[in-house]
């Protein structure tokens, strides 16, 4: 009797199945990294826009001051809102003297919602905000919060599980739910508070 040598189709076979749920394995792996590396960048990015506006209040303290009568607090701002031309720093970074305490704040409003909006919000990406409130300053003597919120499922569709949304933790209270209360479709918001 003569012995065979090498392998039989079917054992080539098996471990080609083999093989390739490993590679897809790996692959799905691959995927779920990077769209952690997207959300965390997307966090540490919210992090520091709220460190700016946090840097703005306390710089602009006469408007500050007022709590919850304050500009910050009670201004909603758009692309399309107006910014009075002697608030825009100059090249020294000293803005006119002619800027007041309030036109200042809407200013500052301005740009830090012009920032949330080219961070989280980009057409080339389709990731749109379809007008989702992605910034929020509320005031609870004495302190201060603020509440940033995207898109970070990038669905492009307004519905329950977006920022705008009053269902959404983000957005539905005053106080940050714990961990175990927020269901994980919702999308992630990122909340600091501070006192002047």
């Amino acid at each position: 009797m003569k012995k065979n040598k090498g392998f039989s189709f079917v054992e080539i076979m098996v471990c080609v199945v083999i093989l390739s749920t490993g590679l897809l394995g790996l692959m799905g792996l691959q995927a779920r990294g990077l769209k952690n590396n997207v959300s965390a960048n997307q966090r540490t990015q919210a992090t520091l826009l709220a460190n700016t506006m946090i840097d703005r209040m306390r710089a602009n303290v006469v408007e500050s001051a007022k709590g919850a009568t304050s500009l910050y607090v009670t201004t909603t701002v758009s692309d399309s809102t107006t910014v009075d031309a002697n608030c825009i720093p100059t090249t020294t970074g000293i803005p006119a003297t002619s800027c007041n305490s309030p036109k200042m704040a809407v200013s500052d409003l301005v740009q830090w919602n012009r920032e949330l909006t080219q961070q989280y919000c980009n057409s080339a990406t389709t990731i749109v905000c379809n007008g989702a409130p992605l910034g929020r300053i509320t005031y609870t003597a004495p302190v201060f919060t603020i509440t940033i919120s995207w898109d970070d499922n990038r669905n492009n569709v307004v519905d329950n599980l977006d920022p705008a949304n009053s269902a959404n933790p983000c957005y539905a209270g005053t106080s940050l739910p714990t961990l175990s209360t927020i269901p994980v479709q919702f999308d992630p918001c990122f909340r600091t508070s501070f006192q002047l």
